[in-house]
């Protein structure tokens, strides 16, 4: 399968992303990857891409992982094998395997209205099915704004104040690829538009657990986030790196906080994932802690 890329700009690239259980520690010789390397590489001069991450899973180890290229075309920046990508439109899978995995479970069917499972959404739009949604068959117009709120509270706030108006024709005459159409579906997912199933900790509640020691705070911050310092008692575990390290948590619960609380429910979804109790904080991050008068320490690098 040949891969096509898109110029964003300055900063692009291709990621292989797969995503394992557990990760193993030990990898095996990268001269047994040696052929696959060069096959990536000549891919890459093909179709005229900077770079890329790969990473290959066996099982629930992460046997072989590197970076190709460069991230950045001026400064030369190397990608390196845990290097972040834009993921884009991959999220739509995620999405669609959620509302049929709800379906399997029986808390939802995909050829009933949405608004029999959601809240708030007006209209036309209401009477969707999430089949449709999924098989961009609702009639429902493209676009896809890089702009506005991305926060935890942004696709309820987005999705409800849609109208009539985003229906082009009616559903199920056309297929007719919709990004509004999977954010819809998003929503189905999760209604109040945010990981409800998590129940949040506010900051007030985390002080109060962190002085009764009735849980492990995760700083999931990355670590180029933490000039500004860490909360006292906490332990720093950048997101990415939780599904390798869930194992070695304990048995307290788990509180997750991060720059937002977007970034931190994704954090606890994946320990909930992996049977962990986890909860994030949702109404702030380490400096609205720091600015409430909690106590932090100074984040200090190897050799400061």
């Amino acid at each position: 399968m040949r891969l096509r890329a898109a110029d964003h700009g300055l900063r692009i690239g291709i990621a292989a992303v797969v995503t394992a259980l557990s990760v193993a520690a030990a990898q095996p010789p990268a001269t047994e990857f040696a052929e696959l390397d060069a096959l990536a590489r000549t891919e890459l001069q093909a179709i005229n891409a900077p770079g890329a991450a790969i990473a290959i899973v066996k099982g629930d180890r992460l046997v072989y992982q590197t970076g190709i290229g460069v991230a950045n075309i001026e400064t030369g920046q190397a990608v390196t094998a845990d290097m972040l990508f834009r993921i884009g439109s991959v999220t739509k899978m995620f999405t669609t395997a959620a509302l049929v995995s709800l379906a399997e479970e029986g808390k939802l069917k995909l050829d009933e209205p949405i608004g029999k499972y959601t809240t708030g959404v007006h209209g036309k739009l209401s009477r969707l099915t999430a089949h449709q949604l999924m098989s961009h068959t609702g009639g429902i117009r493209d676009e896809a704004p890089a702009f506005g709120s991305h926060d935890e509270t942004a696709l309820a706030a987005t999705v409800t104040a849609w109208g009539d108006d985003y229906l082009f024709t009616e559903p199920g005459r056309v297929m007719s690829y919709s990004n509004p159409g999977l954010t819809l579906a998003g929503y189905v997912v999760d209604p109040p538009g945010m990981s409800s199933h998590l129940d949040p900790v506010d900051l007030d509640e985390l002080e109060r657990l962190m002085q009764a020691n009735e849980v492990v705070v995760l700083d999931v911050r990355e670590s180029d986030e933490r000039d500004e310092g860490y909360i006292a008692g906490s332990r720093h575990m950048p997101y990415r790196l939780l599904a390798a390290v869930s194992d070695g948590l304990g048995e307290l619960p788990v509180v997750t906080i991060c720059t937002t609380g977007a970034r931190a429910a994704i954090a606890a979804s994946l320990l909930a994932a992996h049977g962990i109790e986890a909860r994030p904080v949702l109404d702030g991050g380490v400096e609205d802690w720091e600015e409430r008068g909690g106590r932090t320490i100074e984040f200090r690098r190897c050799g400061s």
